[in-house]
């Protein structure tokens, strides 16, 4: 079925006001803002895999909550031009291959489930409470041991490498179409 267009009488039976529609050059630029955004993000996620897999020395000094820190900043930016509103959102490359494609949504199902949020999921769970309650553990760590511990599966080289591909990828993407955009706005940011 086609989409129906914002006419006039379309309009006036939704009660909306054709004032309060962006106008084609907000729109625009809008999106250009958010690629922009979007493109740093993935830069700056190329900046952090490289430093974990260049910095190898450095990276084995880290402390594991350290380690688990960077990654799910890592993980959290890689996914934000991802989950937006409408027209705040890029949509995965389609010509990535089915390593990535699957790499990419498990990215996604982990920022939804254990990066961006504290619940309990199959992906991150507390292992080894030494009292039956789980409170103890919570509550009483006096001699300094470790009672409770988080389960995480830390990135391999492998999925670091992956995920520098994918934010090279989509970088290139949200550039790309940045580039399509300024053409559109031209030289004194007006749309045609």
């Amino acid at each position: 079925m086609p989409r129906e267009r914002h006419t006039p009488e379309r309009l006036r039976r939704d009660s909306v006001s054709v004032d309060s529609l962006p106008s084609k050059r907000e729109a625009l630029t809008r999106r250009a803002e958010f690629l922009y955004l979007a493109s740093r993000d993935f830069w700056d996620v190329g900046i952090c895999v490289d430093f974990l897999l260049d910095g190898a020395n450095l990276v084995a000094q880290l402390s594991p909550r350290v380690r688990q820190t960077l990654e799910a900043g890592m993980l959290v930016t890689y996914a934000r031009p991802f989950s937006g509103r409408s027209g705040r959102t890029i949509t995965p490359a389609r010509d990535l291959g089915q390593d990535l494609q699957d790499f990419h949504g498990d990215i996604i199902r982990r920022r939804n489930q254990v990066y961006a949020h504290t619940d309990h999921t199959d992906i991150r769970q507390i292992i080894d409470f030494r009292a039956d309650d789980g409170l103890d553990a919570v509550l009483r760590d006096a001699d300094g041991s470790t009672i409770i511990r988080e389960q995480w599966d830390s990135l391999t080289e492998n999925g670091l490498t992956c995920l520098r591909e994918l934010a090279r990828i989509h970088y290139g993407q949200c550039r790309s179409e940045l580039g399509g955009l300024r053409d559109r706005l031209g030289p004194t940011g007006q749309a045609d």
